[in-house]
């Protein structure tokens, strides 16, 4: 596992120019959020000192204030912001195919003929397998919250006999959670795969296949993806304590803090494509060691 995710940072090095089209579309994206955000507040707030407020962090009462003064302009705001989120991630759905073709081809160099063909070429089956897993995960949701409204005995107060209960359960059921979804999180890493290395028409060949892979990699192929997830959860934690371990109180403070956001931007987008390429490099050497051995 180890070796897989040291081949996936030579990956990372080797395409290193679709890891700057993915922070490019990421920062684009970011704009067209920030932009209409910046002409808001100027419009709204001016020179007010609620928004010096705001850059101490999130505040509830200041939060309800805004809410209650400004909410029409600010409903409007957030309906803009969701259609740039779903472009955002419609767009990342599209560089999938390219980036899954050439991790399973491994050319020497960034093809940009080879990259850009492929994204169009599996669109609409990695956004078909997009809504499909979208689906399974709001499933797993929520039977996960039936589970804690079942422990919370419906969250009627009469029924509880502590109402610990109510902030004690999340505590357990959050990383029992967690480990579940990134099973399914996995198997969709691996129907991508297995789509753009089989070239299979339908989307639950490529789902099939890959749950069989998984199945006779089970410990493996989930313990890769897992050690994937800690690596990614290491520059969460990273940022969160460098993020705060200053004050934004000048304008020498808010330079920085874009500085930090955009290399934990850069570092989150190059462990996505580690984790990618490290599960194409394990669905490779396993599936052709089984193709060998049995021709044997």
């Amino acid at each position: 596992m180890i070796g897989a995710i040291q081949y996936g940072l030579g990956q990372l090095w080797r395409y290193k120019k679709v890891w700057a089209i993915l922070y490019v579309v990421t920062l684009l994206m970011a704009v067209l959020v920030a932009y209409p955000f910046k002409s808001y507040l100027e419009k709204t707030l001016g020179n007010s000192m609620m928004i010096s407020d705001m850059l101490k962090g999130f505040d509830y009462t200041l939060y309800i204030d805004f809410v209650n003064n400004y909410g029409d302009l600010f409903g409007t705001f957030m309906n803009q912001s969701f259609w740039v989120i779903l472009l955002f991630l419609i767009l990342f759905i599209f560089f999938n195919g390219g980036m899954v073709r050439l991790f399973l081809d491994r050319t020497e160099a960034y093809d940009s003929r080879l990259f850009w063909s492929n994204c169009a070429a599996f669109f609409w089956k990695f956004f078909r397998n997009s809504i499909y897993f979208l689906i399974i995960h709001g499933i797993i949701f929520i039977l996960f919250l039936m589970i804690y409204s079942y422990l919370c005995k419906g969250f009627s107060i009469s029924e509880l006999d502590s109402e610990g209960i109510i902030f004690a359960a999340p505590k357990y059921l959050a990383p029992i959670y967690i480990l579940v979804s990134s099973f399914f999180f996995m198997w969709q890493d691996y129907t991508k795969i297995s789509l753009v290395r089989n070239h299979y028409k339908w989307v639950y060949q490529g789902m099939f296949d890959s749950i069989r892979f998984i199945r006779r990699n089970l410990i493996s192929a989930w313990g890769l993806y897992l050690l994937n997830m800690l690596l990614l959860a290491l520059i969460f934690t990273i940022n969160y304590f460098i993020t705060t371990a200053f004050e934004i109180q000048s304008f020498q403070t808010v330079v920085l803090s874009f500085l930090f956001a955009q290399l934990f931007t850069i570092a989150r987008l190059g462990m996505k494509m580690v984790n990618l390429s490290s599960a194409a490099y394990w669905y490779t050497s396993k599936t052709d060691s089984d193709e060998s051995t049995a021709e044997y």
